[in-house]
């Protein structure tokens, strides 16, 4: 059984083990999202993305 100071620091070395790999597959994430498009090279996938987002919201303005 872990004392109360012991199960405290447990808790907290947990805590920042998962905001360590939160972080990491945050940023793994984040590059690959700018990584540009095959056969597109000034364009990166968050563009295309938000370029995607905007044409469904657009048309779904013009119909509705």
């Amino acid at each position: 059984m872990l004392s109360p100071s012991q199960s405290l620091q447990y808790l907290k070395e947990s805590i920042e083990r998962a905001s360590m790999c939160t972080e990491w597959i945050l940023s793994r994430f984040s590059a690959y999202r700018r990584l540009p498009v095959k056969g597109m090279p000034s364009k990166s996938m968050l563009h295309m993305q938000k370029n995607a987002r905007w044409k469904v919201w657009r048309e779904h303005r013009l119909c509705g």
